[in-house]
C-alpha cells in the first residue's frame, strides 16, 4: 500500500512536470505569456494603423480593461501598446521610404506617425551617399540648404 502510494505520487508529480513544461513551451521564455488576445490585438493593430490608436479605444474593441490591456500586452511581447503600435508605424514608414516617391507628409498620413517621426526614420535609414537627397528631395529643401534652416 506504501510502495502504491509513492508510485502514485510519482506519477502524479511526472504529470505536473509534463504540464509546468507545456505551459512554459507556449509561453515561451523569460515567462512570456501567449495569449490570443494579444495576437487578435497585433492583428487589428496591423490593420488599423494609419487610423488614431488609443489604449482605451483598443480595449473596448476587445471588451477588456484599458488597464488588464496595457499590462497583458506589456506582459505578453514586452512592450507598450504604444510602442508596438509605434513600431508597426515606422516599420510601415520604413517600407514606404524606401519603395515609393511619396513626400514625408503623405507617408505620415499613409502610417499614422508623426512628419517629425517620418524624418527621422528617413535620415536612419543607410542608403549611402545618395540617401540624404531624398530626404530634402520630400522636404523641399536644397541640399545646400540643411545649414540655412539653422
Amino acid at each position: 500500500s506504501d510502495a502504491l502510494r509513492k508510485m502514485l505520487l510519482a506519477t502524479l508529480l511526472l504529470e505536473l512536470k509534463d504540464l509546468c513544461r507545456q505551459q512554459q513551451e507556449q509561453g515561451g521564455e523569460n515567462g512570456r505569456v501567449s495569449n490570443h488576445i494579444v495576437d487578435q490585438i497585433q492583428a487589428y493593430i496591423a490593420e488599423h494603423y494609419a487610423e488614431k490608436l488609443t489604449l482605451t479605444g483598443i480595449a473596448s474593441q476587445f471588451y477588456i480593461s484599458p488597464y488588464y490591456l496595457s499590462r497583458l500586452f506589456k506582459k505578453s511581447i514586452n512592450l507598450s501598446l504604444i510602442e508596438y503600435i509605434n513600431g508597426v508605424r515606422i516599420k510601415a514608414a520604413q517600407n514606404l521610404i524606401e519603395k515609393s516617391n511619396e513626400s514625408i507628409s503623405d507617408i505620415a498620413e499613409k502610417t499614422g506617425a508623426s512628419t517629425a517621426t517620418i524624418s527621422r526614420v528617413n535620415r536612419s535609414l543607410n542608403y549611402g551617399s545618395d540617401g540624404y537627397e531624398k530626404v530634402f528631395e520630400r522636404l523641399q529643401i536644397p541640399e545646400g540648404g540643411e545649414g540655412q534652416q539653422e
